[in-house]
């Protein structure tokens, strides 16, 4: 039989594409905002359900997701993270104390303090709240990585700003 790997990735992709099909935007999220690239095809998706915020990534011209990293959290860390409840549940991980980064926190967010900031070939985007990138997502790597994360583990990787320069520098 062969051997089935599952990542971290893996697992909030699955909980993003149960969340996204089981309701609509107008029953859950605070707010939902997409943006395509025209040379890709890829799609990036800005979600927040209330407690947290994820940026996701299409497939080339597909609506299949291919990665998420969290962006925010707009509750208090959690002092544990329960992963087989969430498993049932379909819902996105809420961030826990231990992977939060001192500005994790964002309250009041709104779909309109985000843009989003593509890569020349349009593989890798980038989400900036009100002037300052945020969150990225970056061509072949798993991982995406947060200004919201402190440590790498489920919710992706903390900022690595060298990534981020040679990504989008000459998008700018």
């Amino acid at each position: 039989m062969p051997e089935v790997k599952i990542t971290r990735c893996a697992i909030v992709l699955l909980w993003a594409t149960l969340n996204l099909m089981s309701c609509s935007v107008e029953e859950v999220n605070r707010f939902h905002s997409e943006d395509q690239n025209p040379k890709s095809g890829r799609v990036a998706i800005l979600e927040d359900n209330g407690t947290s915020c994820w940026l996701y990534l299409t497939a080339p011209r597909e609506r299949e997701l291919e990665k998420g990293c969290l962006v925010y959290s707009a509750v208090e860390p959690t002092s544990t993270l329960n992963v087989e409840a969430l498993g049932h549940s379909g819902e996105t991980p809420m961030l826990s104390r231990e992977f939060a980064s001192g500005t994790a926190i964002i309250s009041g967010a709104k779909a309109e303090n985000f843009t989003f900031e593509w890569s020349q070939d349009g593989d890798s985007v980038c989400v900036v709240y009100r002037g300052n990138p945020k969150t990225m997502l970056v061509g072949e790597s798993e991982d995406g990585f947060s200004k919201a994360i402190a440590k790498e583990g489920l919710f992706g990787k903390p900022w690595d700003q060298s990534v981020y320069t040679q990504t989008f520098s000459t998008t700018r």
